[in-house]
């Protein structure tokens, strides 16, 4: 993904399982997006959150150390779902 490009982006969960049925983990997502933005990597426009999949209008304006916004927050999302999953 290249900085200040608007992208529609699509995560979607493994095996489309339902996990974001659970409130908890869509406040987790929301936290992540939160903190991007709050430090000026990204603007996020408009985003769906489903059951199984969410949806993402956004552009993001510089890295996050060596990664991607992008990257980070599936990395940092899929961490946070594991440890509150286990």
């Amino acid at each position: 993904m290249f900085e200040e490009f608007l992208y529609f982006n699509t995560e979607t969960i493994f095996n489309f399982k339902h996990l974001l049925a659970d409130d908890q983990l869509k406040i987790e997502i929301i936290h992540s997006w939160k903190y991007f933005v709050e430090k000026g990597m990204a603007t996020i426009y408009d985003y769906v959150i489903m059951t199984n999949q969410v949806h993402l209008i956004w552009r993001m304006h510089q890295q996050n150390g060596k990664e991607s916004v992008g990257s980070s927050f599936a990395k940092f999302t899929a961490h946070r779902f594991k440890r509150i999953l286990q």
